[in-house]
């Protein structure tokens, strides 16, 4: 639209200067032609001129009075545009003031992320071939959380927690029969995730190409867009293994969420995101699903 009307404007600009030049060629043209002298009186005032000189006198006049009465609004133009160049200035500042605070944010959050992870490791709980938490400490942290969320009903935090199951696996299922190249896909497969995964969530996977997401704290609405964020972090740019190669993804997901006026306990949170997964893998490639858990009493 902007553009459009700079487009239109320009266009305009180059009318008027046109016109500009006929009239002002015509009465060349009229002055040529037209050397009689005529009287002018104006009240007591009487001039005896040439026809054309008036007249060419009579059109400067009026566009020395058009220049003059158009000066304003220039100016008033001129000082807008300055206003707003200020305001973009001042815009494009602050997005680089909020680019750098988003970047320490999330190095913070990534040192301790790190450290977490080392502690786990260090405790013998994490899955080896991509760094993440191994798959048996899904169901007490499910069951962590959801104590949590009985007992801080007034936490946001912990109104909620949603579980996804995540099932990648390369379009081209052959080089799964080589086991560096497994292990590449399977720790880019986490590493994309963990780009993606916010501060409260934790990954999970089983050592066999599983893997699991638990996040507290979440809407229906928020879950959902979550889901999908992991699915197009995965499927919609190919993964970039460590020896320089690339590989496209197809990845099912399906999600289960827990409200905390819901009385329902891990395995039956655990089955409901299961089942989601297998129905988003009937849908087709690419598909990701979340249900709502309800009626699993604990």
């Amino acid at each position: 639209m902007q553009l459009s009307f700079t487009y239109d404007s320009h266009r305009l600009m180059q009318f008027f200067v046109i016109l500009a030049l006929v009239i002002a060629l015509l009465a060349v043209l009229f002055a040529i032609q037209n050397t009689d002298v005529v009287t002018i009186s104006l009240f007591t005032l009487t001039l005896q001129e040439s026809l054309a000189l008036v007249l060419l006198l009579t059109l400067a006049a009026g566009v020395l009075i058009g220049l003059f009465v158009s000066i304003p609004a220039l100016v008033r133009r001129s000082m807008r545009v300055s206003a707003v160049r200020r305001e973009l200035e001042e815009m494009g500042w602050r997005f680089q003031e909020k680019d750098k605070e988003i970047s320490s944010y999330q190095q913070a959050s990534d040192r301790v992320r790190q450290q977490n992870t080392e502690l786990m490791a260090a405790l013998g709980n994490v899955e080896p071939k991509t760094g993440l938490f191994r798959a048996e400490l899904v169901v007490p942290s499910v069951s962590y959380l959801l104590q949590r969320m009985a007992e801080n009903i007034h936490d946001p935090r912990y109104n909620s927690v949603s579980v996804y199951e995540i099932d990648p696996y390369p379009e081209t299922e052959e080089l799964f029969g080589n086991p560096a190249v497994q292990s590449q896909w399977l720790r880019a497969v986490a590493y994309r995730l963990q780009r993606v995964a916010s501060s409260d969530s934790w990954l999970y996977h089983d050592g066999r190409g599983r893997f699991v997401c638990v996040t507290p704290g979440l809407t229906t609405k928020t879950a959902s867009d979550y889901g999908e964020t992991m699915r197009a972090a995965l499927a919609e740019e190919s993964l970039q293994l460590e020896d320089g190669s690339t590989l496209p993804v197809v990845v099912s997901i399906g999600g289960a969420i827990a409200h905390f006026m819901e009385h329902v306990d891990s395995h039956f949170l655990l089955q409901q995101a299961n089942e989601a997964l297998d129905h988003a893998k009937r849908r087709g490639r690419n598909r990701f699903r979340l249900v709502e858990a309800k009626g699993g009493a604990t």
